[in-house]
């Protein structure tokens, strides 16, 4: 009896281990597919597109996909020689500028095309005109609500007809598309946009961004795992690789028109030819090399002394026939005065580095120069923190210290010890630069954050610095070729301090002897303008505080313009006020039209700047009313905006029947950047994770060697349980 139930509990035990030992097998098997399938999908999300091979800023994709399918790789490879060619025209007429820009793209295949391409623009830039050239033909572009816009750019895609759309996708960057390019056809289009110049130190200063440096988007929660936020990253640009030689060649003529005496205009990034006109007007060409689009265009010149004037007032009248001023533009240089030393306010002054992957390369060693420069100015009775980050912050006291020689040394070490890599989470650095709780509220709290600004999660950021300022300034300094100026002078402005650009080594100590000549200097703070009693609205609100060589801008429209204005606020606790005639003022008579023109357009772009962001911070039952009020302001000056854009159709019909296809024309990197930035760019790596992630070739590497294990594991496995099956029964 007992050998007979010995029996029965070894066949039940045989059919329990071959059932449940399979089924382990099988549970390792599905576990580590599944842990090979995650491994790889943190590469996929992180990668939308192929690094390793040529790409760009302006890619072509299909619309059937027909042909696409029948083209080799090789042949697709091939596609990638053609050229993207761009001319900038630049007119600047007193402290405007209108810039006309001109992309050149000629389709040299057999197949019919269309395409995209993304760039950025200055982040003042007002972009309001359009036009797609066909061979002599114009076609202008007309503003439309976006959605409907994309509706007409897809009608005129699918009946056959060309077509351009230009959009604005998010910060300074923008987007245009083009469709029904025929073979061996070349299409041009044009769109024009107006800025205002930058007024600092005594000169003024054009930029014009020529390559968007790659971002970086952190995970949605710290410390999960990394995803791609679609709607933070744009343009997902694809660029060149370090070894390729440079292409996509920009050419720029530049005429300025100062209306007053100016010295020659110099550009610190490019070689340039200066032909002076008249001691007010000069014509400038972008010369040599310099013409890759490689890094930012930079140029600046300076009034001559004697005819600087403190308070300047532009006016553009209504275009109603009522002969009332609608729109003005007001420049105020406040006078600095000298103060006595126990008129001073003590400093406390918090250095912030970004020591993340994107600054790699000439970035931190630029950085890293500032810095040692910034702690030179510190006095001894000034108080200072030092923070750096990337993935993570960290600070180099719990509070600020005094500036003794014995914590400056500590300073300096810990400085030329830093180096850049990781990815770029600004959050953590910001709160702990903002926060002042445990410190004295009697001391001038000044934060310098010196980045190259590699983030896409701009919103978020200026929602927590105007949150946590307090009594505060922020002051940020942009690093590189090509900085994200769009976060830099946004997050000065939330701050209510400045922007500095330091484009090149060589100008790393006269930028921050400049910079810090204004932090010493007392600023006009609590700036407020009274206009009598007349009701003007004016922009931006509330007013900035004012530093040393910086003039007050403030752009303003109203139905009567008072004579004169009363401009009051503090310096270094004293109440100061200031008489402001609101007369028209032109310098020279016949550039009145010209400069007339465009004050509205100014104004209009500092309104809906002001309405998007309490558009992001506004309640989901405010944000409905807060966009028609900027789209109907969009559409009534023409301008592409966050819920605007523009779009030309061409009205003949020329594809029907035939497939498109997809082309890729490779985009330079920002000049400087070090090979290790594009360690994981060169293995399919996504530009948002910067040095952060691994790869996908190393992702891929452990998923096999993940599948090469369960396979060993599945043999051994297999051979135990015969070899146990067998002496079990």
């Amino acid at each position: 009896m007992r050998a007979l139930e010995n029996k029965h509990y070894l066949d039940n035990s045989c059919s329990i281990f071959r059932t449940r030992g399979w089924r382990s097998v099988a549970e390792v098997c599905a576990l580590s597919f599944v842990f090979y399938l995650w491994m790889l999908s943190q590469s996929v999300l992180a990668s939308e597109h192929d690094a390793s091979k040529s790409y760009s800023s302006l890619w072509l994709s299909p619309i059937e996909g027909q042909e696409a399918e029948a083209l080799t790789e090789q042949e697709q490879e091939d596609f990638s020689a053609l050229q993207l060619r761009t001319h900038v025209s630049i007119q600047v007429v007193g402290p405007i500028s209108r810039v006309s820009v001109k992309q050149e793209f000629y389709n040299p295949s057999d197949l019919w095309v269309e395409g995209e391409y993304s760039y950025p623009l200055p982040e003042t830039a007002a972009v309001d005109q359009l036009r797609l050239h066909i061979g002599d033909r114009v076609v202008e572009g007309q503003v439309q609500e976006k959605k409907q816009a994309a509706k007409t750019f897809a009608k005129a895609r699918k009946e056959g007809k060309k077509a351009s759309l230009l959009s604005h996708r998010r910060s300074n960057r923008f987007r245009t598309q083009l469709t029904n390019i025929g073979p061996n056809e070349s299409v041009t289009v044009e769109f024009e946009y107006q800025q205002w110049l930058d007024y600092k130190a005594g000169q003024y200063d054009l930029r014009f961004p020529m390559v968007s440096t790659p971002t970086y988007t952190s995970t949605v929660e710290e410390g999960s795992r990394a995803s791609l936020q679609k709607g933070f990253v744009f343009p997902e640009n694809h660029y060149r690789r370090l070894a390729e030689k440079a292409g996509n060649p920009l050419s720029v003529t530049l005429d300025i028109d100062a209306g007053i005496p100016i010295n020659a205009p110099e550009s610190n990034s490019h070689q340039v030819r200066i032909n002076k006109i008249d001691s007010s007007r000069y014509q400038i060409v972008l010369t040599g090399k310099a013409e890759l689009s490689n890094r930012d265009f930079l140029i600046s010149w300076q009034p001559e002394a004697a005819s600087q004037s403190t308070v300047t007032v532009l006016h553009e009248p209504s275009s109603d026939d009522s002969g009332e001023d609608q729109y003005g533009l007001l420049m105020v240089m406040p006078p600095q005065e000298k103060f006595a030393e126990d008129d001073s306010q003590d400093r406390n002054l918090v250095l912030v580095l970004d020591v993340s992957g994107s600054m790699q390369g000439a970035s931190i060693q630029q950085a890293k120069a500032a810095m040692l420069k910034a702690l030179d100015q510190l006095e001894e009775d000034d108080f200072f923190n030092l923070i750096w980050f990337n993935n993570r912050a960290m600070s180099l006291f719990p509070i600020s210290q005094q500036a003794s020689a014995r914590n400056l040394s500590i300073a300096r070490h810990k400085v030329n010890q830093l180096n850049a890599n990781g990815g770029t989470n600004m959050l953590p650095a910001l709160n702990i630069a903002l926060q002042s709780s445990e410190e004295s509220l009697s001391t001038l709290r000044q934060v310098v954050f010196i980045t190259d600004g590699a983030v896409s999660n701009e919103a978020e950021l200026f929602t927590m610095i105007r949150q946590e300022l307090g009594h505060s300034r922020l002051f940020t300094v942009g690093i590189g070729s090509a900085p994200n100026s769009y976060f830099m002078r946004k997050a000065a402005q939330a701050g209510r301090g400045s922007f500095t650009y330091i484009s090149q080594p060589e100008s790393v100590e006269d930028r921050i002897s400049e910079l810090f000549t204004r932090l010493a200097a007392p600023a006009l703070s609590d700036v407020s303008i009274d206009f009598q009693g007349y009701e003007v609205e004016m922009l931006p609100s509330p007013l900035p505080d004012v530093y040393a060589g910086e003039p007050l801008y403030a752009a303003f429209r109203a139905e009567h313009m008072p004579e004169y204005a009363t401009l009051s606020g503090k310096i270094a606790g004293r109440d100061v006020y200031m008489r402001l005639s609101l007369q028209r003022q032109f310098l020279e008579a016949d550039i009145a039209d010209a400069r007339q023109k465009g004050i509205a357009i100014e104004w209009a772009r500092r309104k809906i700047e002001h309405l998007l962001t309490l558009y992001r911070e506004s309640e989901p039952e405010h944000k409905a009313l807060l966009q028609k009020e900027m789209t109907d302001l969009a559409l009534e000056h023409r301008l592409v905006s966050k819920f605007t854009s523009l779009v030309a159709v061409d009205v003949t019909p020329q594809r029907s029947g035939v497939a498109m296809e997809h082309q890729k024309i490779p985009a330079n990197l920002p000049e400087g950047w070090a090979q290790g930035k594009l360690a994981g760019l060169n293995r399919a790596q996504t530009l948002r994770l910067a040095q952060t992630s691994s790869g996908l070739w190393f992702q891929l590497y452990v998923g096999l060697v993940a599948l090469l294990l369960v396979t060993v594991l599945l043999y051994l496995s297999k051979g135990m349980t015969k070899r146990k099956g067998k002496a079990l029964c």
